[in-house]
């Protein structure tokens, strides 16, 4: 599972969205719909351990998080319809963008 992370500053709300590839297939290839995922961020360079901050339910690809503090790297994992949980995706890490220059009118 790819997915990617843009994290958007804007003058008046500070947020990020994660959002990834939806799952299609399971592993042995045959036709896969997850009930949903389950999105984990930790610290990066760390050794500590994910954290569940969130859950988007199928077909759902992306959720909102704030921007962290301290750098974060992020991972999803798709859930099926009896709760088992794939493998994790592989992290990545958030990239803070600077929004343009205003307009005032």
């Amino acid at each position: 599972m790819r997915i990617l992370a843009l994290l958007v500053a804007l003058p008046f709300l500070l947020g990020a969205t994660l959002s990834w590839d939806p799952v299609t297939t399971d592993t042995t290839g045959a036709p896969e719909t997850p009930a949903g995922y389950r999105c984990y961020s930790r610290r990066v360079n760390t050794a500590e351990a994910w954290v569940q901050f969130g859950f988007a339910a199928h077909p759902v690809t992306e959720i909102g998080i704030p921007v962290p503090a301290a750098k974060q790297e992020y991972a999803v994992t798709a859930v099926d319809e009896a709760g088992n949980e794939s493998a994790m995706s592989e992290a990545t890490v958030g990239k803070l963008k600077t929004p343009g220059k205003p307009t005032v009118r």
